[in-house]
């Protein structure tokens, strides 16, 4: 999809566009190469290997976004008393084993900020809960509710940061 704004030079205050017009295109998974080939001045949302290739690219600079966009994980399974997501333990123990600061490198290149919340900071009423370190499996693991012989996790939803 592509938006063009064309320059009114009959507009009613002095004319502020320094160019005949001006397009906005949504894709998807093709804007790193359009920046590449000059068929793009501005690209947003670059993650992962495209930000990589981006930031690598003579004659292209890679700059944060600052959008409000959180993401989350929900383990909907806790709710029911089987799953081994109901005991507390595991969850916290999972939550430990997320190594944040390297998905954030991996995915936005280190430009994303770790809030600990699904609630934007700008929110009122927002609280800042306490961040829970990394800590791999290993000896602290076991306290927290690991299970021996691991468990079926149930199924993960995604959406990939581009498309297959």
């Amino acid at each position: 999809m592509e938006l063009v704004l064309e320059a009114n030079e009959s507009y009613w205050r002095r004319a502020r566009a320094s160019r005949g017009s001006c397009s906005s295109r949504s894709r998807r998974g093709h804007a790193a190469g359009d920046a590449q080939r000059g068929e793009a001045d501005v690209v947003y949302l670059l993650q992962s290997a495209l930000a990589e290739e981006a930031r690598r690219t003579a004659g292209l600079t890679l700059r944060p976004t600052p959008i409000v966009s959180t993401h989350w994980l929900a383990f909907l399974d806790q709710w029911d008393p089987k799953s081994p997501w109901a005991d507390r333990r595991v969850r916290l123990a999972a939550n430990h084993a997320i190594d944040r600061q390297v998905m954030n490198e991996a995915i936005t290149l280190g430009f994303s900020r770790i809030t600990w919340s699904i609630i934007p900071q700008s929110f009122d009423f927002y609280w800042q809960p306490p961040a829970y370190p990394y800590d791999p499996p290993g000896e602290a693991a076991p306290r927290r509710g690991r299970l021996p012989r691991g468990f079926d996790a149930g199924d993960f939803w995604c959406e990939p940061a581009t498309p297959p």
